[in-house]
């Protein structure tokens, strides 16, 4: 089955190369994206600072963060970081 399987990925990458660059484009999205974005986000909220947070909170709230995270969420289904609610509220009660 396996054989099957790869002989057919083959076939298709070899009928159409853009595909193929696609697939690994969108894999490495996933590979680099998302932990650097969860590792930036820890970082933010280990700091004393509020300006980082301000700054992080600017970037997710953004058109273009949202375009990118929507591309990533329906092509390969990579659920990007969002800042949920209940952060805010902490924040507000540390304030």
């Amino acid at each position: 089955m396996q054989e099957i399987a790869t002989q057919f990925i083959m076939w298709v990458l070899s009928k159409s190369p853009l595909f193929g660059s696609a697939i690994v484009m969108l894999g490495t999205f996933r590979l680099i994206f998302k932990p650097i974005m969860s590792a930036l986000m820890q970082i933010v909220d280990v700091t004393e600072t509020k300006t980082d947070n301000e700054m992080l909170q600017k970037i997710l709230d953004s058109k273009w963060y949202k375009v990118l995270s929507w591309v990533l969420d329906y092509a390969v289904s990579l659920k990007t970081p969002q800042m949920s609610k209940s952060d805010d509220k902490k924040e507000d009660k540390a304030a």
